[in-house]
């Protein structure tokens, strides 16, 4: 009783931080609904690499190590489990951060941590779809901060900028930047010859990877694969897994005119690596736009974006801040303070060009710019948060604590 007692005391932070997140998004992210995985995910858990070598079937590999079928309930815990410990690491990590700050810049601090963690796009998206394969990029964004804080971590990166590739190639359009970015920060900053080294190395390595197997995948993925559509399809439902259109258009690439889902409509045929990859990027427009006519403009989307920009311009005005102050501090240190804010609007044109869901996309532009906020935050001490109080204190409280509150209360509906 003692060391729990101690425990608690000790780590108050952690505690109150762990307890706020877990009862928000039991209460607001997720309405109160138990946690669940849709029955659509399964999907995900149903393919392995002996159906190809494509990205997307990474989580569904490491689940069938386990398992041989997508059971509902299994995938559900599972999904809840990670995603608690996930809380509690990220939890940790904000309590150092916290505690690096001086009383006077501890307010600010916590009003960054709260828009990190609560809002439109931010952490409920893994809650309201439990399951999703996008959640793996941040877990391996974790594991990549930890390796990032010692050099004897840092053999880690270059696979996890692989795995993340593997989850999903999109994560080249957000997470491997971020890591990009924060990599850029740390040789910027290291003083050790041979620490600079290590780190242009593993940076040289991760990128060089990611955009090369981003590259195999959009052009050769489709040809990796082992089945026909419909073989592919009879081996997910032989599996447990009953909705197989997510595949038929994201691999298999099959869609008609009317942007139905069909099998009759394959699309693209081989043109060579070059003419294999404009056309799948041109097509992808193409059926991200048919989906987003079909779909309209939702006003849970207008509300969300609405609200999230504020959080992000004021964390983006500090950076921009920072950049400005840093006049002597030579090109790259100050490089690093304008390259997350300019990928912020990259992956917003991005995702909109070859995405149609439109909250996923908001989240993962999101997420990767308060990340380096914080994260520049926590190595630059109160000197980062004195031009932060300087540049926001012209907001008055009230308005502040509004703000706040209807920021905390939209969250996008499944």
């Amino acid at each position: 009783m003692t060391a729990v007692k101690r425990f608690f005391g000790e780590h108050r932070i952690f505690c109150g931080l762990f307890a706020f997140l877990t009862a928000y998004e039991i209460v607001i992210g997720n309405s109160l609904a138990a946690w669940q995985a849709p029955e659509d995910f399964l999907t995900f858990y149903a393919v392995d690499f002996s159906l190809g070598f494509c990205s997307r079937f990474l989580p569904g590999a490491v689940y069938r190590l386990l398992f041989k079928t997508a059971d509902l309930k299994t995938v559900s815990v599972i999904g809840t489990a990670l995603l608690v410990l996930f809380f509690a690491v990220l939890c940790v990590l904000l309590e150092k951060l916290i505690r690096s700050c001086g009383p006077q810049n501890r307010p600010l601090c916590f009003v960054f941590v709260f828009l990190f963690l609560t809002g439109p796009a931010a952490f409920s998206l893994f809650v309201q779809s439990l399951g999703v394969i996008d959640v793996y990029w941040i877990f391996l964004c974790l594991v990549f901060i930890v390796a990032l804080s010692s050099r004897r971590l840092y053999f880690l990166i270059p696979p996890v900028f692989i795995l993340a590739v593997l989850v999903h190639y999109g994560a080249l359009i957000c997470y491997i930047p971020m890591m990009g970015v924060l990599l850029l920060y740390r040789i910027a900053w290291a003083e050790d010859k041979k620490e600079k080294r290590a780190l242009w190395t593993v940076l040289l390595l991760s990128m060089a990877a990611a955009v090369l197997l981003t590259g195999y995948f959009i052009v050769y993925e489709r040809r990796n694969l082992v089945y026909s559509m419909e073989e592919f399809n009879a081996i997910l439902r032989s599996r447990g897994a009953s909705y197989t259109y997510y595949y038929d258009y994201n691999v298999y690439r099959y869609m008609n005119e009317a942007g139905d889902f069909s099998a009759e409509a394959y699309i693209f045929r081989d043109a060579g690596m070059l003419g294999t990859l404009l056309r799948s990027v041109w097509m992808q427009i193409k059926m991200t736009v048919a989906l987003r006519i079909r779909a309209g403009v939702t006003r849970e989307y207008v509300m969300g974006f609405l609200v999230m920009l504020p959080a992000a311009f004021a964390a983006i005005r500090v950076l921009i801040a920072r950049f400005r102050q840093a006049k002597d501090a030579g090109f790259l240190r100050r490089a690093v303070y304008l390259l997350q804010p300019l990928l912020f609007f990259a992956a917003l044109t991005v995702s909109l060009l070859f995405s149609s869901d439109t909250f996923r996309w908001l989240t993962h532009a999101f997420l990767p710019l308060m990340t380096v906020f914080l994260y520049l935050a926590y190595r630059e001490g109160d000197d980062f948060w004195q031009t932060a109080l300087a540049r926001l204190s012209a907001v008055p409280p009230p308005v502040t604590a509004l703000y706040l509150l209807l920021y905390a209360a939209v969250i996008p509906i499944k």
